[in-house]
């Protein structure tokens, strides 16, 4: 009989020096990063952040704006520590601002290459005259002067674009979506495609770029995210308050409006006739559309909100009720956000929890069926509270190797704002592959963590036998195999080869005739 083993990875913290290794509950606050599981950062003026990544090596990268001596407000990027501290050696003692010659800027992403640079983007001056900007930074911050003019990109279509989201293809070309104003005064979407040098792609849609009117006054997308076929999917909103629905649109790989979804590529979705928001997507592992939002269900109350879609943009009606689901956190502002699919096909979702004068940024846990995970958190929530808690700029997160949750936010510290960070625990489950017998308990390795060399201890049933052994990370890319000899109870296995492996979590794999099973192994 075929049965799939799911390894939970139990990420273990450092407690005092008398605790020693503590298995941690994950959605907790990790206590090992800044001040127990939080850090505010005040660079001396006012910092709001909203967009987060995390480098290859785990350091961390949180964006938004700073307005120093006055009300003008410029981009600003902060890197961090894995520890929750500002890395210095990153441009100006660990963060880098640009004034564009604007009173409001504001960087709205940033995202880190494969091969290390940091592509950021976001808006100069105000609507319904603002300029997009796009740069690509090298790893120490700096602007790459190989990258469009100098390091940087300015992008406008018709009389106003802000870039809020990108995404990078297979062929490492950047796709742009966001807000425009080109034939009217009605806010739409734009998505744009660059070449990898920051060149305007003139293969997308003939041009370069394509909008999107919606037929409302005011449409904003929060999402883009490049499919396995290449097809660009956005995730937004149209409408303006009181009334906005769910919005989405599909483009083929080329730039035009993909038929075979919704209507003629675009399609909306009406939860209760209010304010309806998504702001995430991500695809499932039988290949649906995920997404994650808020939702007014009256006057005043406002919650999270999930929908599971069809490829073809028709809502799956086997999920909640006829494919849409809300989730009341017992607030009257409840407002459900950005989306991450975990590898174990669990979903995270940020956002915040306001309850008049007790205000909260919450990650919510769920099933792929949408049930909250009560394994993680307090009954599937994660949160932290802080009386200064600032709620005027949208959180954004990221997720580490090792599945530990990022969010970056906003402090109110006096008459300022401070960049506010936070990390919690947590864990991943990862599909190991289909495997015969049962799994058992008779392979134990020794330190755990480590940092590349284990000590394999073998129960009695195993030492007569040979054993096959595999090490993999936490997507299941094998990373090596070795062979325990009959007649022995023990083993030392090098198991990088000699080479500093990134921190993060690992599996050793084992299989010795019917018996087999796998070890989850944290590398510090």
């Amino acid at each position: 009989m075929n049965l799939k083993i799911l390894i939970v990875a139990c990420i273990l913290v450092l407690g005092c020096a008398f605790c020693g290794n503590l298995l941690a509950q994950p959605g907790q606050l990790d206590p090992s990063f800044g001040l127990g599981g939080w850090q505010h950062t005040d660079l001396g003026g006012k910092e709001q952040g909203g967009t987060a990544d995390i480098q290859a090596d785990g350091k961390i990268l949180a964006g938004g704006r700073i307005a120093l001596q006055t009300s003008s407000y410029d981009f600003l990027l902060v890197r961090y520590l894995e520890n929750g501290q500002i890395d210095s050696t990153f441009g100006n003692g660990g963060f880098r601002s640009w004034d564009f010659g604007l009173q409001q800027e504001n960087l709205e992403f940033v995202k880190v290459l494969g091969n290390g640079k940091i592509l950021v983007g976001g808006f100069s001056g105000p609507n319904p005259n603002s300029t997009g900007i796009l740069m690509r930074l090298l790893p120490d911050g700096m602007e790459d002067s190989s990258f469009a003019n100098n390091g940087v990109l300015r992008l406008q279509y018709g009389r106003s674009t802000g870039p809020i989201a990108a995404a990078v293809d297979a062929q490492g070309r950047i796709v742009v979506t966001g807000v425009c104003v080109v034939d009217s005064f009605d806010i739409d979407w734009f998505v744009s495609r660059f070449t990898p040098d920051g060149a305007p792609d003139s293969t997308f849609n003939g041009s370069g770029w394509m909008y999107h009117n919606f037929l409302t006054r005011e449409d904003i997308p929060f999402d883009i995210m490049i499919e396995p076929t290449g097809h660009i999917f956005v995730t937004g909103c149209a409408g303006v308050y009181p009334k906005a629905n769910f919005a989405f649109l599909r483009l083929r790989p080329e730039g035009t409006r993909d038929p075979d979804f919704g209507s003629n590529g675009s399609m909306e979705t009406d939860f209760a006739g209010n304010q309806d928001v998504a702001y995430g997507t991500a695809i499932t592992a039988d290949g649906k559309y995920f997404v994650s939002g808020t939702v007014r269900d009256s006057v005043t109350n406002y919650d999270f909100g999930l929908a599971r879609y069809h490829r073809n943009g028709d809502l799956d009606a086997s999920f909640g009720k006829g494919g849409l689901l809300t989730y009341d956190l017992g607030g009257p502002v409840d407002y459900g956000l950005y989306l991450i699919r975990q590898p174990d096909d669990k979903y995270l979702v940020c956002g915040e929890n306001n309850k008049l004068t007790q205000n909260r940024f919450v990650v919510m846990r769920y099933l792929v069926s949408g049930a909250v995970d009560t394994s993680f958190g307090n009954r599937g929530m994660a949160s932290f509270d802080a009386v200064n808690i600032l709620t005027d700029h949208t959180p954004h997160f990221a997720m580490q190797k090792d599945g530990k949750v990022v969010m970056v936010a906003n402090y109110k510290d006096g008459p300022n704002t401070n960049l506010l960070l936070m990390r919690w625990l947590n864990d991943i489950a990862v599909d190991l592959g289909d495997v015969d017998g049962t799994g058992t308990d008779l392979v134990r390795a020794w330190p755990n963590p480590t940092a590349n060399q284990l000590v394999l201890i073998f129960e009695e049933g195993l030492i007569e036998r040979e054993v096959q052994l595999e090490c993999r990370d936490i997507s299941g890319r094998s990373l090596g195999h070795v062979v325990k000899p009959s007649g022995q109870n023990r083993m030392e296995w090098d198991v990088f080869n000699g080479k500093i492996a990134n921190a993060g979590l690992y599996f050793i794999r084992w299989i010795s005739g019917t018996d087999r099973g796998a070890i989850p192994i944290q590398v510090h």
